[in-house]
């Protein structure tokens, strides 16, 4: 990652070398010699008060170069006590190993050689958390996707139910002859409007019935004034024949003409 390498040269050229070398010819001028007590005293300064001081000094230049100055404060809260306990456990032997055995003009060299490892050890606790974090980030992603994915097939098991539970009731509506929804059975009002219809359809029958044989005695009446009426002209020759000596009548041609 040159971008990264580049971001830890620059923070460790412009800060930490200007600023260690100041700090141990400090150190050096007030605790000189190589003594027990002069030892302690220059560990204890070093990493009890310049490494929690250092240490977001650190982090803020590495922050600011990533463009990232507003998190600083978080980057601090959540990472600053951890890399100070993780740099206590490196430095204090290393520090007693630079000020026991190194000379003072290559402390300063001493301290950058170690301080190659401890970068190391800073850009892959500071980025793990970073991939830690985008993992975390997917894996809630994946974890929303998925109960959406359950919402939403349960959301359809149900909506197939109420189809299946609405198409059951139109099956038994029709078997029950119009079930009504509130569970009251209409068959008795179907079989008493069939009823009234064969009522109402019977009574037509008599009408029309009593109708025709009206019209038949009618028409049977009729005929029969009509016959009577035809009979009528016969039994009258028959009389003026008969009756009327005196008349000259052909006998042969008025019953043939009647007839």
């Amino acid at each position: 990652d040159v971008g990264r390498m580049a971001k830890y040269t620059i923070a460790n050229g412009v800060l930490i070398g200007p600023v260690l070398h100041e700090w141990y010819s400090f150190l050096q001028t007030r605790y000189p010699g190589v003594g027990a007590s002069s030892l302690v005293r220059r560990v204890a300064m070093d990493q009890f008060l310049f490494a929690p001081l250092i240490i977001p000094a650190f982090f803020s230049v590495i922050m600011t170069l990533e463009g990232k100055f507003m998190d600083i404060p978080a980057k601090l809260k959540a990472e600053w006590l951890t890399t100070l306990f993780n740099n206590w456990g490196l430095w204090i032997p290393a520090q007693f190993v630079n000020f026991y055995f190194v000379s003072a003009r290559l402390q300063v060299i001493f301290s950058q050689c170690t301080g190659l490892v401890w970068n190391c050890y800073l850009s892959y606790a500071s980025y793990r958390h970073r991939q830690v974090g985008a993992e975390a980030e997917l894996a809630a992603g994946e974890e929303r996707a998925r109960k959406m994915q359950q919402r939403q097939s349960r959301r359809q098991s149900k909506q197939l139910e109420a189809e299946k539970a609405k198409g059951a009731e139109g099956d038994n509506g029709v078997a029950n002859k119009g079930q009504e929804p509130g569970g009251q059975d209409t068959e008795p009002l179907y079989a008493q409007e069939a009823g009234e219809k064969a009522a109402v359809a019977e009574l037509v029958d008599e009408v029309v019935k009593s109708g025709v044989e009206e019209t038949a005695r009618e028409g049977a009446a009729a005929a029969a004034a009509v016959e009577g009426d035809e009979e009528k002209p016969g039994d009258t020759g028959a009389g003026i024949e008969g009756g009327d000596a005196d008349v000259d009548v052909d006998a042969g041609s008025t019953p043939s003409s009647t007839g």
